[in-house]
Parts: structure tokens; sequence; C-alpha cells
């Protein structure tokens, strides 16, 4: 009930903003009758959650995506560069996933003053496949639970990442998440 409720208010930016955010596949005015889209939303898919990578980083397509349990992702994506070094853009924020005619949907609600994105996915296996709505594009992206990302230990745990071979937990290092028997080392 409360994801739900979270999911309506994530909903208001995009009323308010009207249209002109969002590009469709489907035309805009379809995009108009807010209680048809507020009912399309539903709960994240199970094999969404953790931190999926592409081994191909293209300009304007994102490199890592990290979706949680708690409705909070990360993002990583390469922009144009001129002159070295070139780090990722890095993001954080919400995000909803909701369907519409036949299509899985994801809305990325940026902590910063970043506009909404939506974009179109799907799942097979391991692999994530997302295209920016209104553009021709897809970039495939692989599951790695090995090189899961995190910017604080609690992110490990809101990925649902498997349990180790010991009584241990995962923890974040170096933003990476880490297993061990051993207790972490503090100089990571």
């Amino acid at each position: 009930m409360l994801r739900t409720t979270l999911a309506l208010l994530a909903l208001i930016p995009t009323l308010v903003m009207g249209t002109s955010t969002c590009a469709s596949p489907v035309e805009s005015e379809d995009f108009d009758d807010v209680a048809e889209e507020a009912a399309e939303i539903a709960a994240v898919p199970k094999a969404m959650i953790g931190t999926f990578r592409t081994g191909r980083p293209e300009v304007g397509q994102p490199t890592v995506v990290t979706f949680m349990t708690d409705g909070t992702y990360h993002r990583a994506g390469v922009v144009a560069c001129f002159a070295a070094p070139c780090p990722p853009v890095e993001e954080n924020g919400n995000y909803t996933v909701w369907y519409r005619d036949r299509g899985s949907y994801v809305s990325f609600y940026p902590d910063t003053d970043r506009s909404l994105e939506n974009y179109q996915f799907y799942i097979t296996g391991n692999v994530l496949r997302m295209n920016k709505v209104g553009t021709p594009n897809w970039v495939s992206l692989l599951r790695t639970e090995s090189g899961a990302w995190c910017g604080e230990t609690p992110d490990c745990w809101l990925q649902n990442l498997p349990t180790g071979p010991c009584a241990s937990n995962w923890y974040c290092a170096q933003n990476m998440c880490k297993y061990s028997c051993l207790p972490p080392d503090p100089e990571e």
C-alpha cells in the first residue's frame, strides 16, 4: 500500500510538467489519461533488482544501472568528452515501473535538477534491455552480482544479493559490494 502511494506521488511532477517531458512510441496525447496511467503502475519485477552493466559504453547511454528494493536507483553514463579525464556522469534518485500497451517502462526521478526520464525495458534472464523513450537505440546491460555497485553498505543489502558461503554479510568497499567471511578491512 505504501509503495503504491509513493508511486502515485511520484507521478505528480509529470502531471505538473505536462506531457512535454515525456516522449513515447505511442501518441503523446495518450499520456494525458491520468487515471489510466496510475492504474498501470506496478510492482518492480524481482528480476530487475540488482546491478546491470554494459560492456560497450556509448555516449548518452547508461553504463551502470542499479535498482534497489526501496525504490531507489543509481545510474552512470558516458557523456561526450573533449578533454581527458572523462569520468562517467553518475546520479541517484527514485524510480517507478509501469506498463502500457504491452510494454514495460521505468521512470527515473533524479535527486538532482535533471528532469524525469522514461525508458522502455525488458528482461530476459540476466540481460536488461533499455531504450530511452523517443529514441531508436537500445542498450543491453548484464546483471553483475560479483560487481554490484554501492555507495554505502545498505545499498548491497537492498539488491537481494545471494548469501555467501558463511555467516557473514555484504559490505561496501570502493563502490563495489563485497562478501567476506572475515570482518571488512577498515582500510577499504
